[in-house]
């Protein structure tokens, strides 16, 4: 039997445009974009390397999107629900193009509705992000190396969600240290051991040539 994959919820982040319109008399319009498609993001960098991300622009679809429950939180908790979407029905609406997936909604008129409004219009919360299920071996499968320059660089792709669970508002639109890193670091964590004993590698080979140079033997070969 192959091996057994863990569903798990992951949670990425993307800076938005977050926008606030208020007509007078009318209601408050939240609209921003959650998830950006063809970007890669870099989940880690070193001395030498960097790891990225980027989300295929058919992994998550209006289908997907319509057979979801997608609840618009703060901060990804589940219990300060801004807007929702069952199943395609309710008060978020989302609308899918070859850039990414972007939103709107009308806030609540409470305590975190208000909250929100205040903070998108002072510019202190100015990014979005999302959990999904996808498929854990899909993703291994995608790794890709390429060179820029001096950097090693790996690449993994998201190409299968299979569900989308919520799309929160952040005031800060870098990945943090939640369940989308340490997915990400299960993914990469061989190339991270390899990225490291090459750089060590290196540096005792160049100590070992300063020395031998001090020497008066020139330059040593490896």
């Amino acid at each position: 039997m192959g091996k057994e994959t863990e569903k798990r919820p992951e949670r990425r982040e993307v800076t938005i445009a977050g926008m606030v319109e208020r007509a007078a008399g009318e209601k408050t319009v939240i609209r921003g974009r959650a998830i950006v498609f063809g970007e890669p993001t870099v989940l880690y960098e070193g001395e030498g390397y960097e790891v990225r991300e980027v989300v295929d622009k058919d992994a998550i679809t209006k289908d997907l999107l319509d057979r979801s429950d997608i609840k618009m939180t703060l901060y990804h908790d589940p219990t300060r629900i801004l807007a929702r979407s069952n199943k395609g029905q309710g008060t978020l609406s989302y609308k899918v193009s070859a850039e990414g997936v972007d939103f709107e909604f009308e806030p609540a008129d409470n305590a975190d509705g208000r909250t929100l409004v205040t903070l998108v219009e002072r510019g202190d919360l100015s990014g979005c992000s999302f959990r999904a299920y996808q498929d854990y071996e899909e993703y291994e499968r995608s790794r890709t190396v390429t060179r820029e320059g001096d950097r090693r660089v790996i690449t993994y792709t998201i190409r299968t969600v299979t569900q989308v669970l919520d799309f929160t508002v952040t005031g800060n639109p870098q990945y943090e240290q939640t369940s989308v890193e340490a997915f990400a670091r299960g993914a990469v964590e061989a190339d991270m051991e390899t990225l490291r004993r090459e750089t060590e590698a290196a540096r005792a080979a160049e100590a070992r040539r300063g020395v031998l140079e001090s020497l008066g033997f020139g330059k040593a070969e490896e």
